[in-house]
């Protein structure tokens, strides 16, 4: 029962970070994005 609880909490942990790093990966994509195309206007 303790392993099956331990399971599903890293599971839940795992698709946590998953989702986390994927937000983070498209915020700091937009950022550049934002940055090069302040560039490419000077």
């Amino acid at each position: 029962m303790m392993m099956a609880t331990t399971g599903a909490t890293f599971g839940y942990l795992l698709v946590l970070l998953i989702f986390v790093a994927a937000q983070l990966t498209f915020f700091i994509w937009t950022v550049k994005q934002l940055i090069w195309f302040g560039k490419q206007k000077n």
